[in-house]
Order: structure tokens, then sequence, then C-alpha cells
């Protein structure tokens, strides 16, 4: 999986999440606000990319978080992304690694 930001676009910012796997490819693009699929040919009723909108966010990915960061801290309050969060995706990431080491599913560990 790759993922692409940080591309510098007027008035909005562009990510994209590219993900292959054995059985296909899908890329998420915030500039058409779709997932375009293109799954194993050799899957029944395969006949071309499948496409799948999504409703856009709206605003900076990065400058959004940061800000609930900002004005829940100065406010007393935890932010909405704590460190829980943030260990839930460092054990999913490595996980995937270790799939991508092995090339054997993987659980993710639970984290509290």
């Amino acid at each position: 999986m790759w993922e692409t930001s940080g591309i510098r676009r007027w008035p909005e910012h562009v990510v994209n999440l590219n993900a292959y796997g054995a059985n296909g490819t899908a890329l998420a693009d915030t500039e058409t606000n779709a997932i375009t699929a293109w799954l194993d040919p050799g899957l029944d009723g395969q006949m071309g990319p499948t496409i799948m909108p999504f409703v856009a966010p709206g605003g900076h990915p990065v400058r959004e978080q940061l800000r609930d960061i900002v004005d829940r801290l100065r406010a007393g309050r935890p932010p909405l992304v704590d460190v829980v969060h943030g260990a839930k995706t460092i054990a999913t990431l490595a996980a995937g690694l270790r799939v991508g080491a092995t090339r054997r599913p993987e659980r993710v560990p639970p984290v509290e």
C-alpha cells in the first residue's frame, strides 16, 4: 500500500491512497471523490474497473486534525485522536509489514 499526499494544489490539498493486493488494485482519489478498483481479470464477472464514489471530507486532512488537537488541549479536553488511536494505527501498519514479509494472514494485536 502506498499513500501520496503533499502535492500542493490550490485551493484544496490532494490525497490519494493506492492499495495493491493479490486480487487487484484500488485507487482512492480526492480529486474525483471516487475509488477505482481493478480486480483480477480471472474473477467471475470482472469486466473492467469498478468505480465507487465517496463524499469528500472537505478541508486539509492534517491541518483540521492539528487544529482540533490544539483547540481541545487549550480547552482542557482530550483530542478526538489520542495516543490509543495512534498505537492502533502503528499496530495495524506493523501487521501489514509482517504480512508482506511472510505472505501469511496476520492478526492485529488488540491495543487498549
